[in-house]
């Protein structure tokens, strides 16, 4: 005679094989989930075990069999998608609820049968609408969507209503001690930061071994798989390092000056009064002056950029290239705006300034992408001496636009946010880095 814990549990044991007979390729995500009864929540998962109240599990399977295959799926989806990793920076409620949409919406996309509910109808209606809206369906752009057009309190309840199926606390409460004592707080902080980073990264291996197996898996299958296949891709991209990479493009102008510091004079001059014009210790005569010389960073404001990702880059642009010992005193940085058209072109030359800037900024024009106008207007500057030592500029945008048609006289690097689509190609001449939203945080 069964009891209630062991029924529960096989009802997700059931649930977990049917879900592996349809999709191979989730076969290292199941194992990796370890099934703990747990009477604190009604169905989680904290990346390392799916906790489950069994009564919870009983009722749930009485109302709709098919809604434990849907909370199953959905779980391992989350986990696939590392989204209980999120920066420290998100806010919990928007995030908690976009990553629920991503996940949901690749389920629906599945069109499953043992994986329907009752709020499938209502989950479509509103994923057309945000698809009008976004360029793809993950959870980082819906997150930004709902930052940059706060729901109501209302349409909050409605899309929590619509969406949600797992208790995300455990995501929240990651990281975070509850003790009083403060080196044992951080003791422990230290210790679940640890654990947080080898958890995702075993995520990251095992969603890296299903997108090979997804994509063969797709071609012998009439399931859409392409969502999943897009935000797996997203999530195994190789991570560019931007503080490495912007600390190496601004390189050092070299300036020989002549290095008082290290002459000495008394052995200098005895060698020429003893040998003539030869000095009897050579000195070291130069030193290299390392500076950063003038800079551009051009802003692409289109339709598609979005104000808060724009002060994320320049922040993190501006707290690199200020963290460097060599960072010019003198600072003469073009800050430009430009869509179609150049919107604004300001010039600061102050680390306060640049600080206020960034702090009370604007964005301006909203248009179409087109990259030749800024490289123009760079040109002009450069030639009439405004920027006679510009090294390099940077072109922080998010899609495609018009490239200039020969090369500038100075090193040019696009900074794309990932918008979870192919980036486009940059001429031969100029570099990319690829950063996506949690790079700004």
């Amino acid at each position: 005679m069964y009891n209630q814990q062991e029924f529960a549990k096989e009802i997700l044991q059931l649930s977990r094989n049917q879900l592996l007979i349809h999709f191979r390729f989730l076969a290292n995500a199941v194992s990796r989930l370890e099934l703990t009864e747990s009477e604190s929540v009604r169905f989680a998962c904290d990346g390392r075990r799916i906790l489950y109240a069994p009564r919870a599990i009983l009722q749930y399977y009485k109302n709709d069999k098919n809604y434990i295959n849907r909370m199953y799926l959905h779980c391992m989806f989350h986990c696939m998608m590392q989204h209980m990793y999120a920066g420290k920076n998100y806010q919990g409620l928007y995030w908690n609820l976009a990553c629920d949409i991503a996940v949901e919406q690749m389920i629906l996309n599945l069109h499953q049968s043992y994986l329907a509910t009752h709020r499938d109808g209502a989950q479509r209606a509103t994923l057309e609408i945000l698809k009008d809206k976004l360029p793809a369906m993950n959870a980082e752009l819906i997150y930004h969507h709902f930052v940059n057009n706060p729901p109501t309190d209302g349409d909050m309840e409605a899309l929590i209503a619509s969406f949600e199926i797992d208790d995300h606390t455990g995501w929240c409460s990651s990281g975070q001690s509850q003790s009083s004592d403060e080196t044992d707080a951080d003791s422990k902080k230290e210790s679940q930061d640890m654990e947080n980073d080898i958890d995702k990264d075993s995520w990251e291996k095992i969603a890296r071994r299903a997108l090979v197996e997804l994509e063969n898996f797709q071609r012998d299958s009439d399931m859409d798989m392409e969502a999943m296949i897009q935000q797996l891709k997203m999530v195994t991209r190789t991570r560019q390092d931007y503080r490495r990479f912007l600390q190496k493009f601004f390189t050092m102008g070299e300036t020989m000056q002549l290095n008082m510091e290290e002459f000495d004079n008394i052995f200098y001059t005895y060698g020429l009064k003893l040998y003539g014009n030869v000095p009897l210790i050579e000195p070291l005569e130069y030193k290299e002056d390392k500076r950063i010389r003038d800079f551009a960073i051009v802003i692409d404001t289109s339709a598609s950029v979005s104000g808060d990702m724009v002060q994320g880059f320049l922040q993190k642009t501006y707290d690199i290239l200020m963290q460097s010992e060599n960072f010019f005193s003198k600072i003469n940085l073009y800050l430009i705006q430009c869509d179609s058209k150049i919107q604004e072109a300001v010039k600061l030359t102050s680390k306060e300034q640049i600080q206020e800037y960034i702090d009370h900024m604007e964005i301006k024009g909203l248009g179409r992408t087109d990259f030749r106008p800024a490289f123009q207007y760079i040109d002009e500057l450069v030639l009439s001496g405004e920027l006679k030592n510009l090294k390099g500029m940077l072109y922080f945008t998010d899609g495609e636009g018009i490239f200039p048609g020969k090369r500038p006289k100075y090193e040019t690097a696009f900074v794309f946010l990932d918008n979870y689509k192919d980036v486009p190609m940059v001429p031969p001449w100029a570099m990319k880095i690829i950063l996506n939203h949690k790079d700004l945080q």
